[in-house]
């Protein structure tokens, strides 16, 4: 897998619905992994500039897709999504760039890697530099261009992203990374359990119809079921058929939101979490359900006990943040 990093953009439509969908349909692809995502910036328009503010965002991405087929791919989300393209530097409802590319350097009349207007444009520079300050391109790192840009048109950071949300991945992981088997969760210890009610508490929890059958109602906390096939409604208790209609539910709330699980909802939503509560068993069970990799989390605490013979560890990681572009 290769380290890539893209930028995205667009001025038609819902601007910042569209940015959240092209995430989602990038993350969605087999063949990549969304591990990082920038805050949303608002931006003039560069080169062509009688048209709207564009929206903007950066990510980085894991990918065993050639270059040329990434490039493909993400030509595919942009048609998929709209987006027509009728005039250099015009407006437009999604563009998606490659920045940078693991090793790659590529210049053909179809794709320019390191993209070749990049350092130039502060839209870009600004959400780079957000989440990877300190990567080189040509000898010089990211923050270093953005230091040094040229481009004074304004470029002001906005709420809207799925970085704003603050979740925090919440879940019980053995040593094989098993975490369930015949959808029902592989252990139940009881300071286990205090510990997810402790910090859960008062707050969202985002679920998979097969973790919600298993764990049911919990007092004092909304819970949100993510399923394409049925529908949840109750008391505290709402339902989303998809990434992008649980964004929208999300923003009508203040609370504290976590993502307890299974494996599909840990998947769809570890790119945008700011924060993992994992409890590590030592221990390992039979399992048909895994948890996914940390991918850009680093282990902030980690405090030793033990229950029933079973040794365990409460682990506090955070997503590796760096300094924001203001």
């Amino acid at each position: 897998m290769k380290e890539v990093y893209i930028s995205i953009g667009g001025n038609l439509g819902d601007k910042r619905e569209n940015l959240r969908n092209a995430l989602i349909k990038i993350h969605e692809n087999k063949n990549i992994i969304l591990t990082k995502i920038s805050s949303f910036y608002e931006t003039d328009p560069w080169g062509k500039t009688d048209q709207q503010p564009f929206l903007n965002a950066a990510a980085k991405l894991l990918t065993n897709l050639s270059p040329e087929d990434l490039l493909k791919t993400l030509q595919n989300i942009e048609k998929e999504m709209g987006r027509v393209r009728k005039e250099h530097w015009g407006e437009r409802i999604i563009d998606i760039d490659i920045v940078h590319y693991e090793g790659v350097h590529i210049r053909s009349e179809s794709l320019t890697i390191p993209h070749p207007y990049f350092s130039e444009r502060k839209f870009v520079l600004a959400p780079l530099v957000e989440i990877a300050p300190k990567l080189v391109i040509n000898g010089v790192t990211l923050k270093e261009y953005l230091d040094n840009c040229k481009d004074n048109l304004l470029v002001k950071k906005v709420s809207g992203s799925p970085k704003d949300f603050n979740m925090t991945i919440i879940a019980a992981v053995d040593k094989s990374r098993g975490i369930g088997c015949q959808n029902k969760l592989l252990y139940k210890i009881k300071s286990d359990m205090i510990f997810f009610r402790e910090n859960t508490l008062n707050g969202v929890i985002i679920v998979g119809k097969n973790t919600f059958k298993d764990i049911g109602f919990l007092n004092k906390r909304r819970i949100i079921v993510l399923s394409k096939s049925e529908n949840f409604v109750g008391e505290n208790l709402h339902s989303a058929r998809s990434v992008l209609e649980l964004f929208n539910l999300l923003d009508k709330f203040n609370e504290k939101i976590f993502v307890a699980g299974g494996e599909a909802i840990y998947n769809l939503l570890m790119p945008y979490a700011r924060a993992a509560l994992i409890t590590h068993i030592f221990d390992a069970k039979k399992a048909d359900k895994f948890f996914p990799p940390l991918y850009d989390f680093s282990l902030k605490e980690m405090r030793f006990s033990e229950e029933n013979k079973i040794k365990f560890a409460f682990s506090r990681y955070a997503k590796k943040e760096n300094h924001p572009f203001d």
